[in-house]
Order: C-alpha cells, then sequence, then structure tokens
C-alpha cells in the first residue's frame, strides 16, 4: 500500500465523489421542509469543522493510517480494540451505501428485478476497481467526477421555470430545533463519513497540499448539494421533496422535451461507487493493518461478500430504511465521527507539545 501514491487532484476528485455519493440521492435535508436550505448550511459549516479536526490528526501524526494513529495515541491493545470497531464502521457504512442505491433500482429502474442481484452486481464492480487499485479509481475519478456538476447544472436550468421562491417561506415556521437537528444530520451524513478519509491521507503524494485539497473538495460537494437541496424544495416544494423517496430521479423527470434520466442516473453511480470503493479500501486496509498481513486485496472478496450480506440483512423495507437514516445513524455514527477523533486530536496536540518541550 505504501507504493501507492495519489495526486492532489485525485484525492480531490474521491472526495468530492464520496461526498456527492448517496447524499444528492436521499437529499439528507429533506426532514426540514421549506428550511432545509438552512439546516444543510449549519450541517456544511460544522462538517468543514470536522473535515478540519480529521486533517489536523492525520498532519500530527504524518504517514499514518488511522489504525497506526490510534496505537500511537490509545495504546496498543486500547487502539487496536478501537480500530477493529472503525474497520466494523467502514464496512457497515459500505452496505448502507449498498443498500441505498439497490433500493433506489428496485423502485426506480428495475423493478421486478431481485435486490440481492442488484447489489451483487454493483458490488462486484467496486471490487474489480478495488483488485486493480485504489490509485486505479482516482485516475478514473479524474475523467468521470466533472460530469458531476455538469449534470446537476443542466437539470437545475430545465426546471428553472418550475422555480417557486414561496416554496421557502414562512422561514423557521417550527422554530429552529428541527432545523439543529437535521443539520446534526447533515453533518453525520455526508460530511463526518470523510473520516474514512483517515485510511487514504497517507497516500497522498505531497502531503502539504492536503488541507488546500480537503478544503477545495469540501466547498465544492457543499455548493453542489446546496444547489440539489435548494432546487428540490423550489421547484418540488417542501412536502413534496419529503415525501418522495428519492427527489433528485423527481426532479430529473419535470425536465422538459428530452429524457435526461440516464444522465442523472448516471451521475449517481458515479459518486456512489466511489463511496463503496473509498469505504471498502478503508475496511480492507484496517483489517489488513490490524492483522500484519501484507496486502489488502487479499481480503477484499470476502469482505465485499459478507458487506453484500450486510446490506440484504439491514432492513426490511425502504421505510425502515429511511427511519434509520434519519433517527438512529447520526447518533450511531457520532463516536466514530466526532467522539474519538475529538480525543485524539486533543491527545496528538499534548503529545506533540510534550515532545518539543524535550527536545527544546
Amino acid at each position: 500500500m505504501q507504493k501507492v501514491r495519489l495526486s492532489g487532484i485525485q484525492l480531490g476528485m474521491l472526495f468530492v465523489g464520496f461526498l456527492y455519493g448517496s447524499s444528492s440521492l436521499l437529499n439528507p435535508a429533506f426532514s426540514a421542509l421549506q428550511d432545509g436550505w438552512l439546516a444543510f448550511l449549519i450541517g456544511w459549516m460544522l462538517g468543514i469543522i470536522i473535515i478540519a479536526v480529521y486533517i489536523s490528526i492525520y498532519l500530527l501524526n504524518p504517514s499514518q493510517t488511522l489504525i497506526g494513529i490510534l496505537k500511537s495515541n490509545f495504546g496498543r491493545f486500547l487502539g487496536t480494540v478501537i480500530g477493529i470497531l472503525y474497520a466494523w464502521y467502514f464496512l457497515h457504512l459500505a452496505a448502507i451505501v449498498l443498500r441505498d442505491f439497490g433500493e433506489f433500482s428496485l423502485l426506480v429502474i428495475l423493478p421486478n428485478t431481485p435486490l440481492p442481484f442488484i447489489i451483487g452486481c454493483f458490488a462486484a464492480l467496486c471490487v474489480y476497481s478495488l483488485k486493480k487499485g485504489i490509485e486505479v479509481t482516482a485516475r478514473t475519478g479524474e475523467l468521470l467526477i466533472p460530469l458531476i456538476p455538469l449534470a446537476s447544472l443542466i437539470v437545475t436550468l430545465g426546471i428553472a421555470r418550475l422555480i417557486d421562491f414561496s416554496n421557502i417561506k414562512p422561514v423557521l415556521a417550527n422554530g429552529i430545533k428541527p432545523v439543529l437537528t437535521t443539520g446534526f444530520g447533515v453533518l453525520s451524513f455526508p460530511f463526518g463519513e470523510t473520516v474514512c478519509f483517515l485510511m487514504v491521507f497517507p497516500l497522498l503524494r505531497k502531503r502539504s497540499t492536503l488541507r488546500k485539497t480537503v478544503f477545495i473538495s469540501t466547498v465544492i460537494a457543499g455548493l453542489l448539494l446546496l444547489i440539489i437541496v435548494v432546487r428540490d424544495i423550489l421547484a418540488l416544494n417542501p412536502q413534496l421533496t419529503q415525501r418522495a423517496a428519492f427527489p433528485a430521479e423527481l426532479a430529473s423527470k419535470l425536465f422538459p422535451v428530452i429524457n435526461i434520466y440516464p444522465l442523472i442516473l448516471l451521475n449517481l453511480l458515479i459518486g456512489g461507487t466511489i463511496k463503496v470503493i473509498v469505504c471498502l479500501y478503508a475496511s480492507a486496509a484496517a483489517i489488513t493493518e490490524l492483522s500484519g498481513l501484507s496486502d489488502y486485496k487479499a481480503l477484499l472478496s470476502s469482505i465485499t461478500g459478507f458487506s453484500v450480506t450486510l446490506s440484504i440483512w439491514l432492513y426490511d423495507n425502504v421505510m425502515q430504511m429511511f427511519e434509520f437514516a434519519v433517527s438512529t445513524y447520526p447518533y450511531y455514527a457520532l463516536p466514530f465521527q466526532i467522539i474519538i477523533p475529538v480525543l485524539l486530536l486533543i491527545i496528538s496536540i499534548i503529545r506533540r507539545t510534550s515532545e518539543r518541550r524535550k527536545t527544546s
């Protein structure tokens, strides 16, 4: 793994694709109704802060993956235990994204196709890409990720005639609490999920470009998602956005004259594939480092097979999937995304300060 090196642009494309992923599909701010744009802004700003925490953790522990950082700061035993939990979280996250796209395909594209077959084919594509190496996915991302803003712009301009600014009124009609609750959900999905990249940051060729690369990528992805959130509220109205299983798919059907749905589908698959690949890579690399193996690729087939099985087992139906995403997931992910990283940052700063005092 140490022989793999990514350029700043390649890492940035992976980051944009990861954040865009299933977020554009599910609209993470839908539960705030007409205040969804405000909830997303709050979650986005908090997301930038937590991503800055991840960057600082890596820069204070250079050239180490998350597993190495955990062992260095929490001790070998406790660090290993927490590392195992992170490997599980990355694997679970891959299963969640696989199920998201499986349900989308089942409801919208292939209604008579068995769900396991859809998820299995999608996962096979991800395994094939990872077998070739994470750098191959990154190079492919350089070609495909630029299509994402193009498709979003086409849909937004195409349905501009349906925009009704009265759909965002009244502002804060239900108070600030639903906005803050939804903003916390936006923080955990998708911005907090970038904790996966603590397994990817060591692959960056020039460490000095990390802050700039990740910040620009977060701004670009955040703007794209904000445009989608605002577009859905203004064009579809808040109630329809909340009731629709996949608002982005519904918005594409409002495009006049021509059918641009295949372009939207391709767009979503690009982001979703990259997100699953990054999650599977993070889990495989974590298990490889924890077990002392030399190559993560030897674990890919078994890890992906388990992830596919888990994705099918997770929910009985699509309504349970949405209920878990809104009510349970933000709190389930809280230790992995915020509590442990903040503790890691504090301990890393204390250790670095102590080392500097000793050397001086």
